[in-house]
This record gives structure tokens, sequence and C-alpha cells, in this order.
């Protein structure tokens, strides 16, 4: 891997970083905003469910599953893309998509997968921040802050963005031989 490669790999784990970052501080405003001047109501003395409230934690559960499914299926149909030369995907062409080389598409895909993989959260979470304006319920800042947290974890470092590049290089390396015709 050359120096231009991990110059693009740091420029990619950072852009992650600021995309999750920016996910994670759009859910904290909206928090504050939520819990300092959201709704007045007062939370209901009864000890009924609130529909809003389960539909919400239904919600994040789903989104977490979601969050483990969606990215790898991602991940394996641009690898496959870029296995079959299809790399004439978001207006680039043929010729420039050869000129960037397979570590700028992989490093694409791991930015794609790191943006899914914290979004779905992050749609979970402000809906548990609604639910709470609605209804008051502790338990949807309860769910909130653990979906921040799986966001946290998705954090990633330039070592784990670098190490993560490198496998998916070597794989498509190790796959690209047989994928090829023979004559």
């Amino acid at each position: 891997m050359t120096n231009h490669d991990r110059k693009q790999i740091q420029g990619t784990a950072r852009t992650a970083q600021i995309i999750i970052t920016a996910l994670v501080m759009g859910i904290l405003g909206f928090a504050v905003f939520v819990l300092f001047l959201g709704s007045d109501t007062p939370q209901d003395e009864s000890d009924s469910i609130r529909v809003v409230t389960v539909v919400a934690a239904c919600f994040a559960i789903i989104s977490i599953v979601l969050a483990k499914i969606v990215p790898p299926v991602v991940q394996r149909n641009m690898r496959r893309n870029i296995l079959e030369g299809n790399r004439i995907k978001n207006n680039i062409s043929a010729e420039r998509a050869a000129a960037m080389g397979d570590v700028k598409l992989v490093a694409q895909s791991f930015l794609t997968t790191q943006i899914i993989s914290a979004a779905l959260p992050e749609g979970a979470a402000f809906m548990n921040l609604v639910a709470f304006m609605l209804e008051q319920q502790i338990i949807s800042l309860v769910i909130v802050a653990a979906l921040v947290t799986t966001m946290f974890f998705k954090f990633p470092s330039a070592t784990k963005t670098e190490s993560w590049i490198e496998g998916e290089l070597q794989l498509i390396e190790a796959v690209r031989p047989l994928r090829e015709p023979t004559s």
C-alpha cells in the first residue's frame, strides 16, 4: 500500500468520523430541545403503556438488527461490483474508476457502510426522542442513550479503517483470479 493510499484511507476515516459525530450531535441537540424546551405535558401517573413509546422502542430494536444486517449486504454488493468491473456508479466513468483504483472504491464502500450503520440507530433515536416529547416516558431516554452508545462503538479510528480496507482489498485480490474467465 502506497503513502497516497494511506492518506486516502486516513481521509476516509476522518470523513466517517465527522459524519458519525454530526449524526450524534444532531441527536444530542434535539435531546436538549426535548428535555428543556419541549413539551410541558406532565407525565401521566397511570401505569398504562403508551403506544408511541412502544412503537419507538420496537423501531429501536429493528434498527439495531438492521444496522447489523444491511451494511454487510451493501458491502458484499459493492465488492461484487468491484470484482465484476461494474464501476460506473454514482456518475463515475469507467476510465476514472480504473484510475481511482480499488483502494478508493473500497474506501467508498467503507464510508457507505459506516454511514448506514450509524444512520439506522440515529433514526430510531430521533423517534424515541419524539416519543418522550409526546408521552414523557423515561424508557424512551434510556433507549436513546443506548442507541447513541451503539453509534459511538461504530466510530472508526484510522487504524480500524485501514485494517478494514486492507482486509477487503486482500479478499478482492484473492477472489479476483477465481472470477476471471479462462481462455
